[in-house]
Formats: structure tokens, C-alpha cells, sequence
């Protein structure tokens, strides 16, 4: 919405037609936020929004996509037992998540915030919202939007 492409993506036909789905942030140079929580919701609503149907897009297929549930052809691949595995530890007592299902409340008002903790493939990377080598992260980043501006 934000490059102003000029429609929503077509969740209803692209569904209907069994296409693997998956979401990213895209990055900052087009998205600002980075919070795959947030771009979750706006996913969800545009398309309800899009089609003028409140039904299109439930939050446990919105949740399916956010996992890569619904994409194996992308990657996604179901958890199994001695595997390494991805995941987040959320804080459920968040205001935001509280009065909902867990599902529902990451996808219609979580946000990154409400993540404590994240390990990919049995590594932490951020361990009560601290990311070990965030100093060196920061840093690189501000060196490699300072080359990109041409400072």
C-alpha cells in the first residue's frame, strides 16, 4: 500500500487456486515497521476489506501463512519430533492479547512487541527481547543506510 501498486493481492482466487502463500516484511525500504505481526493484520483486513466479506481470510489461515503452514512448496514444513524448530515465546498477559484466542489476538492485535523471545533452528536469537550481538547489528545496518544515502 504504501509503493501504491494499485490493488490488493487476490487472496479469495489465489486460495481457491491452491497456491502455496507465505508473508515477509520486505524490509525497511518499503515497509518501515520490519514487524511480520503487524503486516499479519494488515494482510487480514485488506483482504476482508478487498472482497467485503468479514469471512475471507479467517485469523487461523492468516496464521497458517505467518508460519509457512501453508506453504511447503516455499519452505514451510510441519514440526516433528527431534527436528530443530522455529519458534517465538510470546507474552500472552499483553493487554492487547488478553481478552482474545491466542490466534486470533497475534493476528488481529499482536505485534512485535508482544515477542520475548525467538529461536530458528534450535539457535536462540533473541532471548527476553535482547538479541546478543544487537550492538554489531545496529551498526551495521546504520553503516550499510549511510553507503545506500550516499553520506
Amino acid at each position: 500500500m504504501k509503493l501504491a501498486v494499485g490493488r490488493a493481492f487476490p487472496y479469495p482466487a489465489a486460495h481457491a487456486a491452491g497456491v502455496s502463500m507465505g508473508i515477509g516484511t520486505d524490509g525497511a525500504a518499503s515497509n518501515n515497521s520490519l514487524d511480520l505481526l503487524a503486516e499479519l493484520k494488515t494482510l487480514t483486513l485488506l483482504q476482508k476489506h478487498t472482497a467485503v466479506d468479514a469471512a475471507v481470510l479467517p485469523a487461523a489461515d492468516a496464521w497458517a501463512i505467518a508460519t509457512g503452514a501453508a506453504a511447503p512448496a516455499l519452505g514451510g514444513t510441519p514440526l516433528a519430533v527431534g527436528a530443530p524448530a522455529d519458534f517465538a515465546l510470546v507474552d500472552t498477559t499483553t493487554p492487547e492479547l488478553a481478552p482474545a484466542p491466542l490466534v486470533d489476538g497475534l493476528v488481529y492485535s499482536g505485534t512485535g512487541a508482544s515477542v520475548q523471545s525467538v529461536v530458528v533452528a534450535g539457535s536462540v536469537l533473541m532471548r527476553e527481547r535482547r538479541v546478543a550481538d544487537e550492538d554489531e547489528i545496529r551498526a551495521r545496518a546504520a553503516a550499510a543506510a549511510a553507503r545506500i544515502r550516499g553520506d
